[in-house]
């Protein structure tokens, strides 16, 4: 009643709080001092009374509904309403559960809605091609069921975990069991936690909240380092596959596209604005089509070089449009006609590091025969 006959009086520290808020010069609770800190503990002798009737619906469904804002700080919120005797154990436990059930399976139910359509469209098809999306819906298959049961455990991790999961279809019946059981166990647990520790639980909890994904970050790259390099090097066979992974890292023409091009992208346009001329490039192979740089064509290519004679390898041309028969039996015509034996050298006409060509294609070292696709 005070601060609505007085404004002149209570409104000026109010306000004073919300601008020193709102710029984030307000001192918060982990600046306080031990003395300020057991001062706003202090009891100051308000009653809280327990909640019945009409009122405990109203709170029960206020809380529930909290829950779609920050699942966990209402679920601290609960247990301090049960420490002051507001609020039951289990009505508070049930309204929280209820509410992170409703929330989380919204999140699902919207990514399922979306599907793998979502992805596939501009601009996140730019960065996610539709081998992603395979693997993906592959692994969540494999372990995802795990991974919706974890992410209860780590704030910040589950909005993404479970909107994935809707789009990627995971199972709505083992999406909601996986999940349901982590919610069981956390929630009471938070809820009884805070009931008992009572403002003690929102510190601690802000410090986990802080530090929770940094450490399932660190976790999991433990984890990572010890599967995948310190297990595979106790046999020969380990040992040889993180020689080959070093190799394709170590060397540039196992990088993948998105990887290895823009690097050459940036060089042609600088020496490009240096020579003031963008196409400079092309000098360099004025008989090729935009000089080799893409879409070169390496049967006409080879046509051109006949006149070399003999250092120019024989090729024979293999129609992509014919059928697997016919492509096979035009392959042995050409091994006869060249009197040629096995191994050989098959490559698409048209390759870009095989995103052209077929996808198995075969290379092998080979004494002249070049057989090749047209695009």
């Amino acid at each position: 009643m005070f601060m609505i006959t007085r404004p002149d009086i209570t409104a000026p520290p109010i306000i004073d709080f919300v601008n020193r808020t709102e710029a984030g010069v307000a001192p918060t609770r982990s600046q306080a001092t031990n003395e300020r800190l057991q001062e706003a503990s202090r009891d100051i002798g308000f009653e809280m009374r327990s909640v019945e009737g009409i009122s405990l619906f109203v709170l029960w469904l206020l809380l529930a509904v909290a829950t779609f804002v920050s699942e966990d700080l209402t679920s601290i919120s609960a247990g301090l309403l049960t420490a002051k005797v507001v609020l039951g154990f289990i009505p508070a436990t049930t309204a929280c559960l209820i509410g992170i059930f409703v929330g989380d399976m919204l999140l699902y139910l919207a990514g399922r809605w979306l599907g793998t359509d979502f992805v596939r469209r501009a601009p996140l098809k730019w960065f996610i091609s539709e081998a992603d999306i395979t693997r993906s819906a592959h692994w969540f298959d494999k372990r995802g069921l795990a991974l919706i049961f974890i992410t209860r455990f780590f704030p910040g991790t589950r909005l993404a975990t479970y909107f994935t999961a809707g789009i990627l279809g995971v199972g709505l019946l083992k999406f909601s069991l996986y999940f349901l059981m982590a919610a069981i166990l956390w929630t009471p647990l938070l809820v009884g936690l805070s009931a008992i520790l009572g403002g003690q639980m929102l510190e601690w909890f802000e410090v986990y909240q802080k530090y929770a994904l940094l450490g399932l970050t660190g976790i999991v790259f433990a984890l990572l380092i010890l599967l995948k390099l310190i297990v595979p090097a106790f046999s020969h066979r380990g040992r040889r596959m993180l020689l080959g992974k070093w190799l394709r890292i170590s060397r540039w023409e196992y990088w993948p596209l998105w990887l290895f091009y823009p690097p050459v992208v940036l060089y042609i346009f600088w020496k490009g604005l240096r020579h003031k001329h963008l196409a400079w490039f092309t000098a360099t192979n004025p008989g090729m089509p935009l000089s080799g740089l893409v879409l070169e064509s390496k049967q006409q290519i080879l046509t051109a070089l006949k006149p070399a004679g003999e250092v120019i390898p024989p090729f024979e041309v293999i129609s992509k449009a014919l059928k697997a028969e016919d492509q096979l039996s035009t392959f042995k015509q050409a091994l006869a006609k060249q009197n040629l034996q096995y191994p050989v050298i098959l490559k698409p006409d048209i390759g870009e590091r095989g995103t052209r060509g077929s996808r198995h294609t075969i290379r092998r070292r080979s004494p002249g025969l070049f057989l090749s696709e047209p695009r």
